[in-house]
């Protein structure tokens, strides 16, 4: 790893250390509201179907497959991140920080 992306992990990690806001992905609003839209989205995608052929509805079912899942892995980590944030060390972070800029 580089000196400079390892400087910029470093600083992320004690802005997510220091305290988060939350996004409206972790609204439970944006949980209700994503699966009417996948729903209307693949109701969509098969009206389309005489124009995309299968290999669109494939293509279309991937991608949609991906927010999704994109969606719920972000949000499980935002979860997750009161459990592990007591384990990192602040100080250690902010001294490693100091060594590596100049």
């Amino acid at each position: 790893m580089t000196k400079a992306t390892e400087t910029n992990v470093l600083r992320r990690l004690l802005r997510q250390l220091d305290g988060r806001a939350k996004s409206f992905l972790h609204a439970h609003w944006f949980a209700v509201l994503l699966w009417p839209v996948v729903a209307l989205f693949f109701l969509v995608l098969f009206q389309l179907e005489t124009k995309i052929g299968a290999f669109g509805i494939a293509i279309g079912s991937m991608l949609v497959g991906a927010v999704v899942a994109t969606v719920a892995i972000y949000r499980s980590s935002y979860e997750q991140w009161a459990v592990t944030s007591c384990f990192l060390d602040r100080e250690a972070i902010a001294n490693r920080l100091r060594e590596l800029e100049p």
